[in-house]
């Protein structure tokens, strides 16, 4: 998650939060949560935007800032949540699939030591 140097938040306080933009109106709820297999830390998060949450896209964990509890603040200098790519109904990723998130997935440190050459992510939140 971006700008902190807290303690990672736990997965399962991440699971079902509401993605705000920097003004707090809601873009979407997070559906699944993406951790890294060898380490636990999370890499990316799905979130169900649009009306009702009819699509779920992935955003890297870097793109998104606590902001209170239950909240998480979209960084706007990454684009629209509605240009990111649709998360994968498998609930993994592999490394490639987390490079494509752009250049923040993979150089925040995030990931850990070779986590994207390792390859799989997999999703631990509540599928909400």
């Amino acid at each position: 998650m971006t700008g902190s140097s807290a303690a990672a938040p736990d997965p399962g306080t991440l699971s079902s939060a509401t993605v705000v933009d920097v003004r707090g109106r809601r873009l979407g709820r997070v559906h699944d949560v993406f951790r890294v297999d060898r380490t636990g830390e999370v890499a990316a998060l799905s979130v169900a935007i649009g009306r009702w949450g009819g699509r779920i896209v992935l955003v890297a964990a870097d793109r998104l800032s606590p902001a209170g509890s239950g909240r998480l603040v979209l960084d706007p200098s990454t684009g629209p949540l509605e240009d990111a790519p649709e998360a994968p109904v498998t609930g993994h990723l592999t490394g490639e699939e987390l490079a494509a998130l752009g250049d923040g997935a993979c150089t925040s440190g995030v990931l850990g030591d070779g986590a994207v050459r390792d390859g799989v992510l997999k999703g631990a939140g509540t599928g909400r």
